[in-house]
């Protein structure tokens, strides 16, 4: 797989998560650019692609929404919930167009977290040519 590609395919699938659940989304990173995770099979690159909305609805219903989209895709799913009086509930992808997938749900709002395949590519080169998105806004805004 080509960097371009896995990196389409990541901002597609965060992105139809986000409009399948509706409100206004913030960009909090990406698509970024990475190396692929210790445990891959390969050396490359990945993107990551982070999405925040400062609201919740519900979310029975949204996790359902998530997981069936998801599901879909061809991604696997799995809920998952951590202790305490205010718990952290998520549903967690992975296969399909991602690496991993995570729908994140806050008591102040909801995170959608993607993380591309592994695709063919040089991570240092790369960065030098500049094909990081996250460098790109930083330098452009230094322009401003």
């Amino acid at each position: 797989m080509q960097p371009n590609e896995a990196k389409k395919d990541i901002v597609d699938v965060v992105d139809r998560t986000t409009e399948a659940l509706g409100g206004e989304w913030t960009v909090r990173r990406g698509p970024a650019l990475g190396k692929c995770p210790a445990t891959a099979e390969t050396d490359g690159v990945t993107w990551t692609y982070i999405l925040d909305r400062d609201e919740v609805s519900d979310q029975t219903a949204d996790r359902a929404a998530v997981k069936d989209l998801w599901d879909s895709s061809g991604i696997t799913t799995s809920d998952y919930e951590s202790g305490g009086a205010d718990p952290l509930r998520s549903v967690i992808g992975h296969g399909g167009p991602t690496w991993s997938i995570e729908f994140l749900i806050r008591s102040d709002g909801y995170t959608v977290h993607g993380v591309s395949q592994c695709a063919d590519g040089d991570y240092k080169e790369m960065l030098r040519r500049g094909e990081d998105d996250l460098r790109s806004a930083r330098r452009a805004a230094a322009v401003r």
